[in-house]
């Protein structure tokens, strides 16, 4: 991409955040209208809910334009209200997920780290845990979208697994009054831009530290570096551990044996005398 295409690129985003700024609060004024007119409670959470999720500026992947012959539905069976007012909200929800997806690619142009595609199919399944009530389909569906969101995030990265989540806990050691509050939270987003890190020094002098990098933990030995450097003793990449089987321990039990046999430091090495 030459440097006439992306600046043109990133003038067309920064004026499409803008565009897409207007269309939700045109969404949210549609919605008010529509759920003040129908009148129930359980209605206009459902339908917030769901505006706030598709008007998220924060939302790096793609909508479908399908939810509109279903909204209509679910408007339908639950109100008489006006034709009128039903088509002009879910005209704005299709032109909010045009400009959307419009700007969407504009990203993936401008090679975006944190965009995700998926199917249609998946959408409508995202959509639905909205406005149904079975938690066990909520859940059902939320597994979906998270499997395949994971799915993508380790194709990105060459199919090895990745650090979708870290949270630091407080703990209260309050026998009365246990509780967990969790302090911070970072995604796998904070982590594409950035490396994160927690010290550790004990009063006698030792010290660890653990850095945490978007595929990889990293245990180091901060007082016993070699040659200036940290010293690594430990490094976990997501691997599953696996149950030791009788076969695994038996390859396990001749890999040591054939190590020591090879082993010439090893005083079975040595000639006897």
């Amino acid at each position: 991409m030459n440097d006439e295409r992306y600046e043109k690129l990133k003038e067309l985003h920064g004026k499409g955040k803008l565009k897409l700024k207007d269309s939700a609060e045109q969404v949210h004024s549609k919605s008010k209208l529509l759920t003040k007119t129908v009148g129930l409670l359980k209605f206009h959470e459902n339908l917030m809910v769901f505006n706030n999720y598709l008007c998220n500026p924060a939302n790096d992947h793609n909508h479908t334009q399908n939810i509109i012959p279903t909204l209509r539905n679910y408007i339908v069976k639950r109100s008489d209200v006006s034709e009128s007012i039903r088509e002009e909200y879910l005209t704005q929800i299709f032109n909010h997920i045009e400009l959307h997806n419009k700007i969407l690619k504009i990203r993936i142009e401008l090679k975006h780290q944190t965009i995700n595609v998926f199917s249609n199919e998946l959408l409508m399944k995202k959509y639905e845990t909205f406005f149904v009530d079975d938690e066990g389909k909520k859940r059902a569906n939320l597994d979906l979208i998270k499997e395949a969101l994971h799915q993508q995030l380790e194709e990105k990265n060459g199919g090895k697994p990745i650090i979708t989540s870290i949270t630091f806990f407080e703990y209260s050691r309050s026998k009365d009054k246990p509780s967990t509050k969790a302090l911070v939270k970072l995604s796998y987003r904070d982590l594409i831009f950035n490396n994160y890190g927690l010290n550790v020094e004990f009063s006698n002098g030792e010290s660890r530290k653990i850095d945490l990098y978007k595929d990889a933990i990293y245990y180091k030995d901060l007082a016993h570096g070699v040659d200036g450097k940290l010293g690594t003793y430990e490094i976990y990449k997501g691997e599953k551990s696996v149950p030791d089987s009788p076969e695994a321990k038996e390859d396990a039990k001749e890999e040591i044996i054939n190590q020591i046999i090879n082993d010439k430091e090893n005083p079975n090495d040595e000639p006897i005398n």
